[in-house]
């Protein structure tokens, strides 16, 4: 798949800002997956069956985080995730 890169004039704060809410989109995606295999689990579902259904439909990309895990060992993710709740008070 190719992207087509469009240059966009932003300030620091959008720059720095878009890290930041992308960080925490890809958080929740983990979080998203943890809920969906522990169901998965509860129903008798092989939760890495149902991921690689998943990764081949079309709105939800193969490199989504569709492997169970714990994002707030991820220091970047972590990092973003205080600044963003000092941010929200």
């Amino acid at each position: 798949m190719f992207w087509k890169v469009v240059p966009i004039s932003v300030t620091w704060e959008e720059a720095e800002f878009s890290k930041i809410a992308v960080n925490m989109t890809l958080a929740s995606q983990v979080e998203n997956t943890n809920r969906l295999a522990h169901a998965a689990k509860a129903v008798g579902a092989d939760w890495r069956r149902v991921a690689q259904i998943l990764s081949h439909d079309k709105r939800i990309s193969p490199e989504s985080y569709l492997e169970p895990g714990d994002w707030k060992k991820s220091q970047h993710l972590l990092r973003d995730f205080y600044t963003l709740t000092q941010i929200n008070g």
